[in-house]
């Protein structure tokens, strides 16, 4: 499928570990040990028998709450209880007596109130004044019952029910029963027989690294391996096109199909930097983070290239090719300077590049022709192409003549045995994994199932999501989604006559653009179809008993995929996420928002939930899509999806003076020791700025609908307007590793989640006057930022 700009809700949010290494369109998955399957079989049923004696313990307390005020009601899936009489309290502190005003008559009793408010509870620090710090106020409680596992560099309400959602999918992959009632849907038994292949580790590792040896011989063989390798008979464009090809690994700069961001409806041929192990700044930054990582970095090479099969000369090898690398991350533009659409967009024609770059023994040409071959699209000099590192381009010719051949084959080779390398057996696993551990800080490993299920995933994503949305997604859930965009986006619009800064021209096109926006909810309904679906992954071949091999043919399906687009008008129905994913997305070239069923789940969502905590979850995440349309970068696409100007230069200037106020503010704001990028971080903190304030509005207008105040929650001495930034405030309930925090801060476009609630809320005059807030107070300073 063609590639497309949209912003995401949070980056890291389904507990995919973070890994540096960054040469392949994918990010590196690490393979570690799993438990028996007794063990697991044995886990799962004392988890079962576990929640069911809370939810029954639950239920008996409600019950008897009132009679004897003495019996626990134990957290649903928590290890900490909250005290029965808690549930009822007519008694509370100063701090915590704001607004009650109801009597128990009026409080909610349904079973699902008592467990959500047991949930609340628990994640609140009610010893911390919500003036002063809302974030410790509503999380507290939570950070310290949620240690971070072993295995993880972080955990988030994001990772718990990412896993949450993975456990559903595991119990659907291994029931008897799911199996054969999909026993005829193509694409649903090819993804039994990726996850399958996965899970044998007893055939893995028996092959152990004999798939790798065989690949290596396929794709140019290694000087470091291989004696008899000769730099006489090594052709570099063979070699570089069937690796990047076959293999999806861009190495020196990349190559895609990608929507054409100036013309949405049609695909180009883009190119961009890319090709370095580690991320630019690691190779010169002399933080102590950054050392770190360089060090575990040229360890690991060393490491894995004595595995594979290298003497006494492994570490002079990997010295070169990390010498190199870091030449072309010499090259490589910031970060910083693309985030301006318009800044790094170049197009012309093929011709045109080639002069723009110069005299080069890389011919660019000779490189199309052969890697579009396949798709019968005639590729000529005067076929248009998009460059989003122009300079970068020119340069990598010069580094590339001026490193010797051997060097370069070494180079090409190291980074195909780095991204299949972890698909192999336990030997090879561990190198992976000590690296990981080296620079993300973790020390466990997750279990077998868990990484297959991340690997089928994101092999056959559409079809393990049919089986997620037949057990987890309702109707229901669509239908109040639907209702929530319409009636968020309704005050964004609404809101636009009262923006003062923005003239009359450039409001009209904003209405335009937000009316537009199309909204896709839960799941494609073409995967419901099995015609359709197996459609979707005809040609890729799969088979139960050859996982590395599997792994190999996921690789080149996705790039073939790609590349039969070019030629073809842009398809905007497709989604970029698949059902089961916890998370959301803006599509700039779509105008579009997604939001799969993975995420309208609880703490997000639940149909028992009252509207604040449903508003103040997914509410609060549709807004935030919605205002990426009007971020810093979202802005220059219009409602078309195209980027193309259609502010007025007096609405743009008075844009950027109101953004610098929260580039001032977030950077003024501390992460594990580290400032955070306000400049970084803008496009996000725009989104969730807006997306809290129209989802508050939103939920004042049900309100009004509504005609009644909803039943307060049990043993929660709070009214619903207090609730709703609450219910926000503990979906970004968190905790980071130290590594992993400056890893984020350093690469991360999202602010940490403790920051994402401060920031947003004191900017918020609704949250100020919900809690009573005091100007001057922390939470309620008298300087406020605002753009939407």
């Amino acid at each position: 499928m063609s590639r497309k700009y949209k912003m995401d809700l949070n980056s890291n949010a389904n507990g995919v570990e973070m890994s540096d290494i960054t040469s392949s369109r994918e990010a590196l998955t690490t393979y570690r040990d799993g438990r028996s399957k007794t063990t697991t079989i044995l886990v799962v049923v004392v988890l079962i028998l576990f929640v069911l004696a809370a939810v029954f313990i639950g239920l008996y307390t409600y019950e008897k709450v009132n009679q004897t005020k003495t019996v626990p009601a134990e957290k649903l899936n928590q290890t900490k209880t909250v005290p029965a009489e808690k549930l009822n309290q007519t008694k509370t502190d100063p701090e915590e007596k704001l607004n009650q005003t109801k009597t128990e008559s009026e409080k909610c009793d349904t079973k699902g109130c008592v467990i959500v408010s047991a949930g609340i509870l628990n994640a609140m620090n009610k010893s911390v004044k919500p003036c002063d710090d809302f974030y410790s106020y509503a999380c507290g409680g939570w950070i310290k019952n949620n240690p971070i596992p072993d295995s993880k560099t972080a955990w988030s309400q994001f990772k718990i029910l990412y896993e949450r959602n993975e456990e559903v999918l595991k119990q659907l992959i291994f029931d008897p029963e799911i199996r054969k009632k999909h026993s005829k849907n193509e694409a649903v038994v090819k993804a039994f027989n990726y996850f399958d292949a996965c899970m044998d580790i007893e055939r893995i590792e028996k092959l152990g690294g004999k798939p790798l040896e065989q690949l290596i011989k396929d794709y140019g063989s290694w000087n470091v391996t291989d004696k008899k390798w000769s730099a006489n008979s090594w052709d570099f464009m063979t070699n570089f096109v069937k690796i990047q090809k076959e293999l999806s690994i861009a190495l020196l700069f990349n190559m895609f199909v990608a929507t054409d961001l100036k013309d949405s409806t049609k695909n180009v041929i883009v190119f961009d930097q890319n090709g370095i192990g580690i991320s630019r700044e690691s190779y010169f930054f002399n933080t102590t983070y950054h050392k770190k990582v360089r060090g575990a970095y040229k360890k690991f090479m060393v490491n894995l290239m004595r595995l594979v099969g290298a003497g006494d000369e492994a570490q002079a090898r990997a010295d070169e090719v990390y010498a190199f690398e870091k030449e072309l991350a010499r090259i490589f533009i910031p970060k910083e300077q693309r985030r301006d659409s318009n800044a790094i967009y170049k197009k012309m024609t093929l011709k045109k590049l080639i002069e723009e770059i110069g005299p080069s023994q890389i011919n660019l040409t000779e490189f199309l022709v052969r890697m579009f071959a396949e798709t019968s699209y005639n590729i000529t000099q005067d076929e248009e192409v998009v460059v989003y590192a122009l300079d970068y381009m020119k340069n990598v010719s010069k580094v590339f003549e001026a490193t010797e051949k051997r060097i370069i084959a070494n180079y090409l080779m190291w980074h195909v045995v780095v991204l299949n390398g972890a698909y192999l057996s336990q030997e090879y696993t561990k190198v992976f994994d000590e690296y990981r551990k080296s620079i993300m800080g973790t020390s466990g490993e997750d279990p077998r199932w868990q990484t297959c299920m991340s690997e089928v995933q994101k092999a056959f994503g559409m079809a393990v999501g049919l089986l997620f949305v037949d057990k987890k997604f309702s109707g229901t859930s669509k239908k109040s989604a639907e209702e929530m965009i319409h009636a968020i986006r309704g005050v964004f619009i609404d809101n636009l006559k009262d923006i003062e800064w923005m003239d009359e021209e450039t409001k009209k096109a904003a209405k335009d653009k937000a009316e537009a926006i199309r909204e896709n909810i839960g799941y494609p309904t073409y995967i419901v179809n099995a015609t359709k679906l197996a459609k979707e992954y005809k040609g890729f071949d799969v088979n139960k008993t050859t996982h590395f091999q599997n792994n190999l043919n996921r690789k080149r399906f996705d790039n073939m995929k790609n590349y039969q687009e070019i030629g073809k008008p842009v398809d905007k129905t497709i989604w970029s996420m698949t059902p089961p994913t916890v998370n959301a997305y803006y599509s700039s070239s779509d105008n579009k928002i997604v939001f799969p069923a993975g995420i309208l789940q609880d703490p997000f969502y639940d149909e028992s939930h009252p509207k604040s905590l449903n508003y103040g979850g997914i509410g609060m995440v549709v807004g935030h899509e919605i205002s990426h349309g009007f971020d810093d970068n979202g802005r220059k696409f219009n409602k078309d999806g195209n980027l193309k100007k259609w502010w007025t230069n007096g609405s743009i200037k008075a844009f950027e003076e109101k953004t610098k106020c929260l580039v001032e503010q977030y950077s003024n704001y501390k992460f594990h020791g580290k400032n955070l990028n306000g400049l970084q971080t803008l496009g996000e903190n725009i989104a969730d700025n807006g997306g809290i304030k129209q989802s508050f509005q939103a939920y004042q207008i049900w309100k009004k609908k509504n005609g009644k105040e909803e039943k307060r929650l049990p043993g929660l001495d709070l009214n619903h307007d207090q609730l709703f930034f609450l219910s926000f405030a503990q979906i970004w309930c968190s905790s980071f590793r130290p590594l992993a925090a400056v890893s984020a801060v350093e690469n991360g476009v999202h602010s940490p989640g403790q920051w994402r609630v401060i920031g947003s809320l004191s900017n918020s005059q609704e949250f100020a006057k919900a809690y009573k807030c005091p100007v001057g107070s922390r939470m309620n300073p008298a300087k406020k930022c605002k753009v939407w």
